[in-house]
């Protein structure tokens, strides 16, 4: 007996969105945030109830406590954009800029 398995490209394939090198943090986080509502339905099913972080797409870390997930994401990427969202039902979701630190100029 042979069987036969197929998956459509929607499953092989994680969805990513070329970005421009010069995109502002805004522009940045806009991006992942549609990246975000687009999976909401299969995040749901794995993160239900806990903040994730987007980077190009994909999931790169998650935790049940918002601020043990932000230090661990700004330790490893450093502080640039990075949209962290709680993934839940019917919820929106809230943009939290990365801080920014003065030019050593300005001190």
């Amino acid at each position: 007996t042979t069987e036969i398995y197929t998956l459509s490209l929607h499953d092989a394939l994680p969805i990513y969105i070329v970005k421009p090198k010069n995109l502002s943090d805004e522009d940045i986080l806009e991006i992942e945030k549609k990246i975000f509502e687009q999976k909401k339905e299969e995040l749901l099913k794995q993160y239900e109830g806990k903040y994730i972080a987007l980077v190009d797409g994909l999931v790169i870390d998650s935790d049940i406590d918002f601020s043990e997930l932000a230090k661990r994401v700004y330790a490893t990427y450093g502080y640039r954009a990075i949209f962290m969202t709680r993934v839940i039902r019917n919820e929106k979701s809230h943009k939290i800029s990365s801080p920014k630190f003065k030019s050593t100029k300005d001190i």
